[in-house]
């Protein structure tokens, strides 16, 4: 701590105080004495400030490098759908109903898309709203620009006809009766 003792009173003049004998030293001498006393507080905060930005620093890099970690195991998980749906893109047929007979429709389907499609199920609406899903057996595939007719077996009349291919499209049948 400073401190300060009066040893002297001047004629005609009180004793000074610590503030009046503060206000007569140049200030330079006060920094001088102030650094000598604070000096091993400001090693220590320096210190401290390191140690700090140190910290912050090592939490920054952690943090992104845990964000980029999560974001490529996103692509690498998200690459196989992406393939899945540019085939699915890829695939159309156009179909359009021939006939019908006694309990079975048939259908001709052409593939018009650019790969191979395998048509598995057909999807059949009733006039009261009602969904009745076929399985196509066998399931029959197409190769690109190949035309086939289907026979799906149907008990009544069916207001919507949609061929399901094995990569999930459906496409509808146009009615050509």
């Amino acid at each position: 701590m400073l401190e300060i003792t009066v040893a002297w009173r001047s004629p005609g003049r009180e004793s000074l105080s610590v503030t009046d004998i503060l206000k007569h030293v140049p200030p330079r001498f006060l920094v001088i004495r102030m650094g000598k006393m604070f000096r091993s507080r400001f090693a220590v905060s320096s210190a401290v400030t390191i140690l700090m930005v140190v910290l912050l620093l090592g939490t920054f890099a952690s943090a992104l490098l845990y964000v980029s970690t999560l974001q490529m195991q996103n692509i690498v998980e998200g690459a196989k759908p992406i393939g899945h749906l540019s085939e699915a893109a890829r695939e159309k047929i156009d179909a359009e109903r021939i006939d019908s007979e006694s309990g079975t429709i048939r259908v001709k389907v052409k593939n018009t898309g650019l790969i191979t499609v395998k048509v598995t199920q057909a999807w059949l609406t009733q006039p009261d709203g009602s969904l009745t899903v076929v399985d196509i057996e066998p399931d029959r595939q197409l190769v690109v620009l190949e035309e086939a007719e289907i026979a799906i077996p149907c008990n009544g009349s069916c207001a919507f006809i949609g061929l399901q291919t094995e990569r999930g499209n459906v496409f509808p049948v146009a009615t050509g009766l």
